[in-house]
């Protein structure tokens, strides 16, 4: 595709995900080329956020499918985008020099949801959760006794442990 066109169907996916992002009190920490980072319960936690990421995950997939259901249509190309989701404690503020700096998270929270983006390709899943997302999204049901958690969240299914670059032990993936 020409520059021009890439930028404009880049802005168009930003402005979907976007939408469901803030939908579900998500915010967007960076746009960086053909990805963005989503972080929940930042600056303050909410009682929710686990939860709030794996909705938001569910539905940024089903965004995805409804837009290419569109560009097939209209003779365009589909999008393919892989979701993770990794749920941990983060350092956030500003990192930089004097002359530049940029308020970001970062930490091993950060590095391994990050790292699930690789195994999503050989794994051939566009979405990948840890189990530590899994149960603390369980454990913030129990607290709001909500009787729909079960349905929304029991198509998860196993896909492994899987060793990440720069971890000591594997994480348990479902899809």
């Amino acid at each position: 595709m020409a520059p021009e066109k890439v930028v404009a169907m880049l802005r168009s996916f930003y402005q979907r995900m976007a939408k469901v992002i803030f939908t579900y009190n998500g915010s967007i920490e960076h746009f960086g080329g053909d990805s963005l980072l989503a972080v929940f319960g930042v600056p303050d936690e909410k009682p929710n956020d686990a939860i709030n990421a794996l909705l938001c995950s569910k539905q940024m997939l089903r965004e995805l499918e409804r837009w290419n259901k569109k560009r097939i249509l209209h003779g365009r190309q589909e999008i393919i985008a892989d979701i993770t989701a990794h749920y941990g404690d983060v350092v956030l503020g500003d990192i930089g020099v004097q002359e530049s700096m940029s308020y970001t998270v970062i930490g091993d929270t950060v590095n391994t949801t990050s790292r699930l983006q690789e195994l999503c390709r050989s794994l051939k899943k566009r979405l990948l959760v840890s189990e530590e997302i899994l149960l603390q999204a369980r454990s913030e049901n129990d607290d709001l006794h909500d009787q729909n958690f079960h349905n929304e969240f029991s198509d998860f299914e196993f896909v492994g442990s899987h060793e990440i670059r720069g971890r000591r032990q594997n994480v348990k993936l479902y899809s």
